[in-house]
């Protein structure tokens, strides 16, 4: 997980006023009226959709639903959603559902009509809800033609210059996007609202210095408002000023101490500077975001000490966020399984074959309902519960992940074509995206590359390439295919893709779920990692206790790979020969 800037959210009620509150802080809502579950099902909703088991504990039912609405809609069963909507008695919300069906529909004047309903019934920026449910660049651009239908309705606005230069971002047509907000300040636009986008688009080019002189100049302008703070403690954390970063969340915790996204903020900078016991504290701020957990957090597992004993007690752990952080923090479920409990973990398809094999699995489900158990315990959340143990963070045993000795033998068979004295190199030049996250594509943009920037390491005859590539960047390894060897449509798990690393000599990757998977293994890695990296890499590190097996070649600037693959290049021309002569 990384940092996030947040943003004052547009109001277009009346004369599009601009409150307070954070668009992307997720502010902790009232309390609900009735339970989004009750609520789904006298929609008449499928709950199998998969949308009720991402409505938290901390979303009442509106927050929840706005949420979902175009997850119930993606699916394709418009016609039975419709009559569903049909029959809601709020009306504010059936006039949102009726947007988003008209909105995924490409109806964008009858969408601009429901979303304007909405708002004259009450609810409050449903835009900003719409947008937050983007997924695809193509839903991104469908969304800009619904601002230019909202705005030849109902008039131009700040706010939906905000909103349209959000979306530009996302698509990473910034140098629109800069020029959009500019020109809109140069005309006398709210200032406070659109310099923090245009602080996002200068961020998103690198252009840090001017990023920072807007922040300093807004906060010194509104000194007590917290978003300021957490935009410019965000911008000092990526840039490697962490301590700076940190003073700033302090005071902003002062000022807001309950604001989510703040608190999340402020542990991912501490966890950054090595400050791990008071990081996992914070961490769990994350729980009162929404996908996390749907799980109540009265069961949540209890900070644990040395001795506690969970005999005959289940704790289920929970899959939460991306590959990586499972694969990262299950090196904690053998000290958790040594309290005597039985470890049941619900997880990911891809990576139950692993988890099946980890020292203290009882069980490892995939899909399914909700089994028994006394505590549940997000795999992220237990460092947290670990915590006092004396082994903790990093006496871990390694590598502690392994996959089986009849897939590692295939393996080995499967590249026994290979000349014995050319060195085996694996490549991920690009990472996944989460779709419910907007803010993990945009960093996408920057962890991730074309293979075509990676050219100059191909050609070398003692250097035989085996792509550990999924996805739609995989489709860049046609013009290469004389230089690498595409094994991934035979890997259906991680566990395939553990035991094809298993037989490489080095494992080259990008920030992406590759590197935890090959470093929990214990493979010799180089990580690629990018100028505003992730914490967990720390800062100026060139090593890294979580995996001793993975070295770092960070960006020296940002954005500019082409160090990295020339240090890469010298490297591996020598380790070749060097193969090649022994």
């Amino acid at each position: 997980m990384t940092s996030t800037l947040s943003f004052s959210t547009p109001d277009l009620k009346g004369h599009f006023s601009y409150p307070a509150k954070a668009q992307n802080s997720l502010i902790t809502p009232p309390k609900p009226e009735y339970s989004s579950y009750i609520f789904v099902k006298q929609a008449g909703l499928q709950e199998g959709s998969g949308a009720v088991t991402l409505m938290g504990p901390f979303l009442d039912h509106k927050t929840a639903l706005e949420l979902q609405s175009l997850s119930f809609l993606r699916p394709g069963q418009t016609e039975a959603c419709f009559s569903s909507i049909e029959n809601l008695e709020q009306a504010d919300l059936r006039a949102f559902w009726e947007a988003s069906f008209f909105f995924l529909q490409g109806d964008y004047i009858r969408a601009a009509y429901c979303i304007h309903a909405a708002i004259e019934n009450g609810l409050r920026n449903p835009l900003t809800t719409l947008q937050k449910q983007l997924q695809t660049n193509e839903e991104e651009e469908q969304f800009l033609k619904l601002l230019d239908q909202f705005g030849e309705l109902y008039g131009p606005s700040d706010a939906l210059i905000e909103l349209k230069g959000l979306s530009l971002i996302q698509l990473h047509r910034l140098y629109e996007a800069e020029t959009l907000l500019r020109r809109r300040l140069h005309k006398g636009g709210r200032s406070h609202n659109l310099k923090t986008v245009l602080v996002k688009i200068l961020c998103e080019q690198g252009v840090f210095g001017e990023a920072l002189a807007l922040l300093t100049d807004l906060l010194t302008q509104l000194p007590r408002n917290w978003e300021i703070m957490n935009n410019l403690a965000y911008l000092y954390n990526n840039t490697g000023e962490v301590e700076r970063a940190l003073t700033i969340y302090r005071h902003a915790i002062i000022i807001a101490p309950a604001e989510a996204l703040l608190r999340l903020n402020h542990s991912i900078a501490l966890l950054k500077i090595g400050r791990f016991s008071q990081g996992w504290q914070e961490h769990e701020w994350r729980l009162k975001l929404p996908f996390h957990t749907p799980l109540p957090i009265r069961k949540l597992l209890p900070t644990l000490n040395p001795g506690d004993s969970l005999q005959g007690k289940t704790v289920l752990i929970t899959h939460e966020e991306g590959l990586g952080d499972a694969i990262m923090y299950s090196r904690y479920i053998p000290i958790l399984a040594e309290t005597g409990a039985f470890i049941h973990v619900w997880g990911s398809e891809q990576l139950s074959p692993l988890m099946e094999k980890l020292k203290g699995v009882g069980v490892s489900q995939v899909g399914g309902t909700c089994p028994d158990y006394d505590y549940h315990c997000p795999f992220i959340s237990l460092p947290r519960a670990l915590t006092p143990y004396p082994s903790m963070p990093f006496a871990v045993s390694q590598p502690y992940l392994s996959p089986s000795l009849e897939k590692r033998t295939q393996w080995q068979k499967r590249l026994s074509t290979i000349p014995p004295h050319l060195l085996r190199v694996g490549l991920v030049w690009s990472g996944g995206v989460h779709k419910d996250d907007r803010n993990s594509r945009l960093i996408d943009y920057h962890r991730s590359m074309d293979l075509k920037e990676m050219e100059p390491l191909f050609g070398d005859p003692l250097i035989q390439y085996i792509s550990l590539q999924k996805g739609p960047k995989a489709k860049q390894l046609a013009p290469y295919s004389h230089y690498i060897l595409d094994y991934m449509d035979e890997c259906e798990t991680m566990e395939d893709t553990a035991a094809l690393m298993d037989a490489l000599d080095i494992v080259i990757t990008v920030d992406t779920s590759m590197v935890h998977l090959a470093g929990s293994i214990g493979k010799e890695t180089v990580l690629m990692d990018r100028f505003c990296n992730c914490w967990r890499w720390g800062i100026n590190q060139s090593e890294t206790r979580w995996y001793p097996s993975v070295r770092i070649y960070r960006q020296p600037s940002f954005d500019d790979w082409q160090p990295v693959i020339r240090r890469l290049c010298k490297e591996l021309t020598e380790r070749a020969l060097n193969k090649a002569l022994s």
